[in-house]
């Protein structure tokens, strides 16, 4: 039989106002518009501010935070910024980035900016993360800006109503996954790329499989946020009330495991293979986690 066991709660720092949380180890991050702050375990080891709004989930990479426009070394607490991922100001006005995705390796990077005035196209563009130039425009016209994106080892997707798929070597349009979606808050996938989630805000989580572009299943609910195991094994979802649910992942599609988690609300939830992590009314706090999945 499947079951949740999760260990009691530890509370690891004021959030200093922000609300998406990342975690690799004993790193945690939590992002806000424009702040970061890193602790490893309960201690503060790091903070940085970017130079224009960051919208999106930090990433871990070899001693440093991905995050925003730039990179944050966490051995020296210096930020990196890379100038041609800034927003561009233009005459009578400017962009304001929606999202900041970096892929696992930090080579590459990709950005979606928005005007707000409907005479100007979205923008979204893939930059080399390490040479700081921009590749290519994966995108430019009138939909809503993207606020979902993800990047991987090839590909990134962008979280349009039906998401697109892009070449990270080339920029070149790779596909499009049929969803039929509202707004996608949060894109995540497994470490080894095989499913994809998307979180369609006040609807659905979608499974998907990565190698044949084809949904799985959807989680039909009033969703907010969800992350999924490294390992690709259990994913939890916050509901609109900051509740916790959590399910089995395989073929098939979703296996729901029981009540929703009361003991904790949040508004943006990690994972690892035996940890999970919430950000939730200015705080962090993470506690160990054993996910049983019985076939």
């Amino acid at each position: 039989m499947s079951s949740i066991e999760i260990g009691t709660w530890t509370p690891i720092g004021p959030t200093e106002g922000g609300a998406t949380i990342a975690i690799a180890g004993d790193l945690t991050a939590v992002a806000g518009p424009g702040h970061v702050v890193v602790w490893t375990g309960t201690q503060r080891v790091g903070r940085a501010d970017a130079p224009c709004p960051a919208p999106g989930t930090p990433r871990f990479r070899n001693g440093k935070l991905l995050w925003g426009p730039g990179v944050l070394d966490l051995n020296t607490n210096s930020y990196e910024v890379i100038e041609t991922a800034c927003p561009q100001i233009l005459p009578g006005g400017g962009e304001r980035p929606t999202v900041y995705a970096w892929s696992p390796s930090g080579a590459r990077l990709v950005a979606s900016y928005s005007t707000g005035d409907s005479d100007r196209q979205t923008r979204v563009t893939l930059f080399d993360g390490v040479a700081g130039q921009p590749i290519a425009d994966l995108w430019r016209g009138n939909e809503l800006p993207p606020q979902a994106v993800w990047v991987g080892q090839k590909v990134a997707v962008i979280g349009f109503r039906e998401p697109r798929l892009f070449d990270l070597a080339s920029g070149d349009a790779r596909g499009m996954l049929p969803l039929d979606a509202g707004t996608i808050t949060r894109l995540d996938a497994d470490r080894d790329e095989r499913f994809l989630i998307a979180v369609d805000l006040n609807r659905s989580v979608v499974l998907i499989d990565q190698s044949r572009l084809t949904v799985v299943d959807r989680w039909q609910g009033r969703w907010q946020d969800a992350a999924i195991s490294p390992d690709g094994t259990f994913l939890s979802a916050l509901d609109m009330e900051g509740r916790m649910h959590f399910a089995c992942l395989s073929e098939r599609g979703f296996q729901t495991l029981g009540e929703p988690d009361e003991s904790i609300r949040a508004g943006s939830i990690a994972l690892s293979d035996s940890v999970i992590a919430v950000a939730s009314g200015g705080v962090a706090a993470r506690a160990s986690l054993r996910i049983n999945c019985a076939d």
